[in-house]
């Protein structure tokens, strides 16, 4: 475990024998550099529809309240992310995993299980009661990975309504 004035990292080993660092990134964390590797995580995550961020907007994001990006590293270059979203509500604290991606020229190391785990206890620190996410039935690995780390499947109807049509 490396410790920079802002936030830690660390070095984890996937159960296939890869090492990537986890990073909680900070406003200060990102430049072009950054700013460049997300985009193309998102790109890849949602299609080639995704509006590029500047980094101004990824730096706001990366400081707002109820918030905690993570991002995953090999030799010094963002290879994934992840996002831990939580708010409080009646039923208690509540939050959602969202944007698990990994590049994919490094996919089937394990490093989407590494960046999971990572947001659990990550989840668990923050007190969370209960961590939800959505993944579209299409993305076959990470339903039966999210599946073998014991999330449930809940019987549920997710709703969308768009504000600016």
């Amino acid at each position: 475990m490396v410790q920079n004035p802002l936030k830690i990292i660390f070095k984890r080993r996937s159960a296939k024998g890869y090492y990537m660092d986890i990073k909680v990134l900070s406003e200060n964390d990102i430049g072009k550099e950054e700013t460049l590797r997300l985009n193309a995580l998102q790109r890849q995550l949602r299609g080639d529809g995704f509006r590029n961020l500047t980094l101004l907007e990824w730096k706001k994001m990366a400081d707002q309240s109820g918030l905690e990006m993570i991002a995953g590293f090999e030799r010094g270059e963002i290879i994934g992310m992840s996002i831990l979203r939580w708010h409080d509500l009646p039923g208690g604290r509540t939050a959602t995993l969202e944007d698990v991606v990994v590049d994919l020229a490094h996919r089937g190391k394990g490093y989407g299980e590494l960046l999971v785990k990572e947001i659990i206890k990550m989840a668990r620190k923050t007190k969370v009661d209960f961590l939800d996410l959505t993944s579209h039935p299409s993305r076959e690995a990470a339903n039966k990975l999210y599946q073998k780390l014991g999330w449930e499947k809940r019987n549920t109807n997710l709703y969308r309504f768009k504000i600016n049509r």
